[in-house]
């Protein structure tokens, strides 16, 4: 669990720090950068959606299955 966890936050920190780069070739005016700046902005949007994506299902999984075994619900 702390694997994933780890790979999620280190992903937003990428996309993050992407995004940062973007916002300084907007104020800096260098629009020669940022076609190729969006196309990697776009893939580390991707890579953290299915990452994160992925998290949520396991734990939505794991919160069902930890829920149907509880003695409480039987």
């Amino acid at each position: 669990m702390k694997k994933s966890d780890r790979s999620v936050n280190a992903l937003k920190y990428q996309l993050q720090k992407k995004l940062d780069e973007v916002r300084v070739a907007i104020i800096s005016g260098a629009n020669e950068k940022l076609p190729q700046l969006f196309i990697e902005l776009e893939y580390e949007q991707k890579n953290f959606e299915e990452v994160y994506v992925i998290r949520k299902r396991f734990y939505h999984v794991f919160k069902h299955y930890v829920l149907s075994r509880s003695p409480d619900n039987k």
